[in-house]
């Protein structure tokens, strides 16, 4: 595999950046020596940079502060009246540690770092383009236990893309690692990331461009929606690039899951068949009941059309040419006869009757909506004659105007050799995005850690990491974090402990005027002199009302 400095092909090689910081290998950093008595790696790397601009840091902050921005970060709640007095009164040297694990152990936690994660996945409850919307809350549950089981971040992805999780890898020639992947209860609901991109209509295509936009931003710190249409301006991703990584999931179709056993199936399917059989006489009668008004009302409207048009309407569908149904789908609204219109016509008598069978329908149609819901899952599965088709450069992103002259083959940016595809397209792609070189992977994920916990990335632009988005404050440090976490297994509870336990972290956020220097050298506070204010989320907002209010 390779990236950046690389013999790139075709159409790549105009858009080539060959040595851009993102796509070279991460390298090892040493921990920086520190003049001053500092414990943690963060911290060093931090201060170097400090003390190469003059800066000043302001210094830790009182308990309280801390413990409410420790609290309201990783479980999104604030301490309790019981639980600040607690953190008072623990004189120990590592009382701070001691409540970051607690919390770090906590459920909400899992909960809280969920927001997180399905924000950058673009989760939605509901959406009346998706398809997918009925259980894909499923999948939320499955982030948030694996959240809090601390599943190993590449598992965390491998599973979303691939439904099963890599048990072992072993090296093979052509795509570097590949994976023994075994199924587990419950995986499947990993997949509502992939079955949350299908939609209805003409939307129903879209599920492989989704997959495109949303793994390339969130896994790989990549924008490339503009090679939908062209070569990216300023990156090395090609026209041919995107559309050889949407041939990947080009296979991929919705399968509707019923998540129900056999006896309760049929229980609700004998309910249903008895709502049916008592709606269906009432909803006669009450078609017999009106339908000498309704084609009164229909023959007066016919009668004030035309003579050609009318003569047209008198048609039967069979008799009418291909022009004169034209001209009947025209007329269509005008000949329509609403429930409105027929009431006024109708003598008292009949209009009670009306009513009544109105009532006795609503009755039956309120018990078929009390009737216990079928829960059920989209997923999403390789069609094998998809799988079969070609795939082609689409005209503007357009499904319906495959450009038939440009056939695009399965495959990846910054990947040169044949792709083994035996064991499948996703399962390989997964295999090559997870693995240790690769140097987008680890790098994104813990600039987006940092930049939940203070406020800004190491990298502004936590999904792009291209080059109108510009370098990294911090490269050292954000390479050196990289290497910690692949080191730690992938852990993200081990790197949101490493980030919440530095000074950095710890700092006061108010500035006071003897720090004036300070705030002039680096007004935007890129090199951490201080701890920077943060907007509190809304969900947090919300969460502490109604735990104030005891609800």
């Amino acid at each position: 595999m390779y990236f950046a400095g690389c013999d790139l092909s075709g159409a790549q090689k105009s858009n080539l950046m060959p040595n851009w910081w993102s796509l070279r290998p991460i390298a090892a950093q040493a921990v920086p020596e520190a003049d001053e008595e500092l414990y943690h790696p963060i911290d060093r790397f931090l201060s170097k940079e400090r003390h190469a601009r003059g800066l000043e840091a302001v210094g830790p902050a009182d308990k309280l502060t801390l413990l409410r921005r420790v609290y309201l970060d990783l479980i999104g709640l604030p301490p309790s009246p019981a639980e600040q007095q607690a953190f008072l009164e623990n004189t120990s040297a590592d009382a701070f540690e001691q409540i970051v694990d607690q919390l770090l152990d906590s459920e909400q936690h899992a909960v809280r770092y969920a927001r997180h994660w399905l924000d950058v996945l673009r989760y939605a409850d509901t959406d009346s383009r998706m398809t997918a919307a009925p259980g894909i809350h499923l999948w939320r549950d499955w982030v948030i236990n694996a959240l809090n089981e601390d599943l190993p971040y590449d598992d965390f992805v491998q599973i979303q893309l691939t439904g099963r999780r890599a048990s072992e890898r072993t090296r093979m020639s052509a795509t570097g690692y590949r994976s023994e992947r075994e199924p587990r209860p419950g995986d499947m609901f990993a997949l509502g990331f992939l079955a949350r991109g299908g939609g209805k209509g003409e939307n129903a295509e879209n599920l492989a461009i989704n997959a495109v936009d949303t793994i390339s931003s969130a896994f790989m710190g990549m924008t490339v929606a503009c090679a939908k249409c062209h070569d990216h301006m300023f990156d090395p991703v090609s026209e041919i690039d995107y559309y050889s990584m949407k041939a990947l999931f080009d296979p991929l179709v919705l399968r509707k899951v019923t998540l129900a056993d056999a006896a309760t199936l049929m229980e609700a399917g004998k309910v249903r068949a008895e709502t049916e059989k008592a709606r269906a006489p009432l909803e006669k009668k009450r078609t017999d009941l009106l339908a000498p008004y309704k084609q009164r009302l229909y023959n007066e409207r016919v009668a004030m059309l035309p003579a050609d048009v009318r003569a047209v309407i008198l048609k039967s569908e069979k008799e009418r040419s291909v022009k004169e149904q034209k001209i009947a789908d025209d007329y269509f609204p005008i000949l329509r006869i609403d429930g409105g219109k027929i009431n006024a016509i109708l003598p008292d008598e009949i209009q009670k009757q009306s009513r009544r069978l109105e009532k006795e329908l609503d009755e039956v149609n309120e018990s078929l909506r009390s009737e216990p819901q079928i829960p059920v899952f989209y997923t999403v599965e390789t069609d094998p004659v998809r799988e079969q088709e070609k795939s082609y450069i689409l005209t503007s992103a357009d499904p319906s105007r495959p450009e038939l002259k440009n056939e695009v083959k399965a495959g990846w940016p910054f990947f040169d050799g044949d792709v083994d595809f035996r064991e499948g397209r996703i399962e390989a792609f997964a295999d090559w995005l997870t693995a240790p070189e690769n140097p987008l992977f680890a790098r994104v994920a813990v600039n987006r850690m940092w930049q939940w916990h203070f406020g800004w990335g190491l990298h502004k632009q936590s999904s792009d990491f291209g080059r109108q988005a510009g370098l990294p404050s911090h490269p050292a440090l954000l390479d050196w974090l990289a290497l910690e976490f692949v080191k730690s297994g992938y852990s993200m509870k081990y790197m949101h402990r490493l980030m919440v336990t530095s000074d950095a972290y710890r700092m006061k956020s108010n500035i006071t005027p003897a720090f004036a220097a300070s705030q002039k050298i680096d007004p935007n506070n890129i090199f951490l002199w201080h701890f920077r204010l943060q907007r509190l989320g809304a969900e947090p907002i919300w969460d502490t009302i109604h735990l104030a209010a005891g609800s």
